[in-house]
């Protein structure tokens, strides 16, 4: 199973992550880790399913390869890092900065 919830140094719950080593039908081998929009092992299986089957598709080849902008990184580093474990208050005091 190529699911799992990643544990941070200090030993808490991080996100759950899906890692899929994957040789699609023109013989290369592709590895894509990614986090799992919703956070439990539920949807991080059925997230891995759909991604599964946009390889084997090739639909997952053809995204848009573009670098993440300034805005949707710390959209992304706020909902899985900031948020995930973190008490109300420590996330006003991020967003804040």
């Amino acid at each position: 199973m190529s699911v799992r919830q990643v544990k941070g140094k200090d030993g808490k719950k991080g996100p759950w992550v899906v890692d899929i080593d994957i040789e699609l039908p023109n013989g290369k081998r592709e590895r894509i880790r990614k986090v799992s929009p919703i956070q439990t092992n539920r949807a991080a299986k059925e997230f891995e399913r759909q991604l599964r089957e946009s390889l084997l598709a090739g639909d997952h080849l053809k995204q848009d390869t573009r670098p993440k902008t300034f805005l949707e990184f710390g959209q992304e580093f706020m909902r899985d890092h900031v948020g995930a474990g973190n008490k109300a208050s420590e996330l006003v005091a991020v967003r804040r900065l």
